[in-house]
């Protein structure tokens, strides 16, 4: 698989968590730490690196406005959200987060327009 293809599925992959709730309870119970801190990471250190050249060619200008549109609403909003405690339950039941998954799965539904 291509480099464009990898970033191309992590990204797709990382929103499809982000949207939705039972993929983050099946998640929560593979992993054996608290995925709160997870669900931060992968999208602000590990997966979104839009100053990256290879990133940059790796996507259309659409999606490419709609994940800077996506972060700076995960950036605006993640400082809202309560203390996980442990487990996921707590965010899927907070207004907040559900904010950040429905504009998680705006941004989805751009990448499944091609």
């Amino acid at each position: 698989m291509t480099q464009t293809a990898n970033l191309r599925r992590s990204i797709v992959d990382l929103l499809d968590l982000l949207s939705s709730p039972q993929k983050q309870l099946e998640y929560e119970s593979r992993v054996p730490h608290d995925i709160s801190v997870e669900l931060r990471s992968m999208w602000f250190d590990d997966f979104y690196i839009p100053d990256n050249e290879s990133f940059k060619r790796s996507f259309s200008q659409k999606e490419l406005a709609a994940m800077a549109d996506f972060n700076k609403y995960y950036s605006d909003h993640e400082k809202l959200l309560p203390e996980a405690r442990d487990e996921i339950t707590s965010w899927l039941n907070n207004e907040v987060w559900q904010g950040i998954m429905q504009k998680a799965k705006e941004t989805l539904g751009v990448f499944r327009e091609y």
